[in-house]
Parts: C-alpha cells; structure tokens; sequence
C-alpha cells in the first residue's frame, strides 16, 4: 500500500531549526494530487498577529472535506 501523503523536511544545518516542510498527497497515477511547501525563518523575532473579523472568518468545523477528516 502507498503512503496517502510524503513529507520532506529541510533542516538547517548549523542551528537544527525546520526551515522548510513539503508535504505531497498521492494520487491514482505517479502525479502528486496537490502538493503544499511552507518555509520558515525569522526564529526569535517578536510577531504581531491580527486577528480578523468576523465577517472575514468562516466556520468549516461541519464541512464534510474528503480528506480533512469531514
């Protein structure tokens, strides 16, 4: 059986912090069906976080998501 999803995970080689995650869904054929990449830096560094409105936002808990548990 295939793995449903592959992850690659790039550290850095001085400090050991995730710098890069790839995460690649598997399909029928040998194509990935979606692939998704998240970099990550800036380790430390103060962040300032918005929070948007209401009418910005969506509830999705009730959606039924192939593949996201629904």
């Amino acid at each position: 059986m295939r793995p449903c999803a592959t992850f690659d995970v790039l550290v850095g080689k001085d400090d050991g912090f995730v710098r890069r995650l790839q995460c690649a869904t598997a399909a029928a054929g040998a194509t990935p069906r979606s692939l998704i990449t998240m970099d990550l830096s800036d380790f430390g560094k103060d962040v300032t976080v918005t929070v948007p409105s209401a009418a910005d936002t969506a509830d999705a808990t009730s959606l039924n998501i192939p593949g996201l548990g629904g």
